[in-house]
């Protein structure tokens, strides 16, 4: 993978997050607007942020921060490891070799399950990366017995989850337009957002949240087809939108249907159309009561 890919963990909770990035530096935008919702999710109000002296993380981390000082006012200490002392920076370097680990275990499941061999150019492999921190912060457990999960939202995390890449279905937000249509649909799980825990998906035409999944059956969960056609980045989720956003996936709508049937009586035998109100016969009876109250007419 060409891509550089940038590992964050927390020292005081753990936490773990990994993302492949498109770029190194402030090239992109989208850098900086996804590094600073991490920032910003750490739970206190004053924090350090500790990284290496390459120019082009120095640069990303002075715009994540700015981002995160406007918009939550929380202070954060830059501060930077000695040059080529990788040791001086030990959690980060533990972290990256986690991160290392949990991906290439995540690849040779991937490509078990679809039996597919997944190329680097594979527009799945940056969400595998992504999952990769995911899993840890969720399913790791410390000395502590508790999982870095635990220890930011006071809670365990108990979402049974499908393995990463499996094909699923997904149920479309929305109100439902038609009742013949089927909302359920195929997608590969592609994990959840750290932040709301919304479930990502990924199809032919892009990669979007779903607030529903159910699991397959057996065979069903493999589909080499779909993963090899698969298409969407985190930096550009729909073809052709750059630096666009998940979305959530809407039920598909209905294109109107125009039904045309043969008319039952021929054209010419049908009568000609009345043009203004329609006039209708009706009898009239005249009884023995009416002749006695109303009196008989002359002649």
């Amino acid at each position: 993978m060409a891509s550089p890919i940038l590992v964050l963990k927390s020292g005081r909770d753990r936490w773990t997050s990994s993302e492949v990035y498109p770029a190194k530096g402030v090239h992109q935008p989208w850098c900086a607007k996804r590094l600073a919702p991490e920032l910003a999710a750490l739970p206190w109000q004053r924090f350090t942020l500790k990284a290496d002296q390459e120019p082009a993380i120095l640069a990303l981390k002075a715009d994540a921060v700015r981002i995160v000082q406007s918009v939550t006012g929380k202070e954060v200490v830059l501060e930077e490891s000695p040059v080529c002392d990788s040791q001086s920076n030990g959690v980060a370097e533990g972290a990256v070799k986690d991160i290392k680990g949990v991906v290439r275990s995540l690849r040779w499941a991937l490509e078990e399950l679809h039996g597919v061999k997944i190329e680097v150019s594979s527009p799945v492999l940056p969400w595998l990366v992504r999952q990769a921190g995911s899993r840890i912060t969720r399913a790791r457990r410390g000395a502590d017995g508790r999982t870095a999960f635990e220890l930011r939202r006071g809670k365990a995390y108990r979402r049974r989850l499908p393995p990463f890449g499996e094909k699923v279905m997904y149920l479309a937000a929305g109100k439902q337009k038609s009742r013949l249509l089927d909302r359920w649909h195929e997608g590969l799980f592609l994990g959840v957002q750290d932040l709301s825990d919304e479930v990502v998906i990924g199809m032919r035409d892009g990669v979007v949240k779903a607030r529903t999944i159910k699991r397959l059956d057996g065979v069903q969960r493999s589909d080499g087809d779909m993963l090899k056609t698969m298409r969407g980045l985190p930096w550009e989720p729909v073809p052709g939108d750059v630096d666009g956003e998940l979305v959530v996936a809407i039920e598909r709508r209905v294109p109107p249907v125009r039904v045309v049937a043969d008319p039952v009586v021929a054209t010419a035998d049908q009568p000609p159309a009345a043009s203004g109100k329609v006039l209708m016969r009706r009898h009239f009876y005249v009884k023995e009561k009416d002749i006695a109250k109303y009196g008989d007419t002359v002649g």
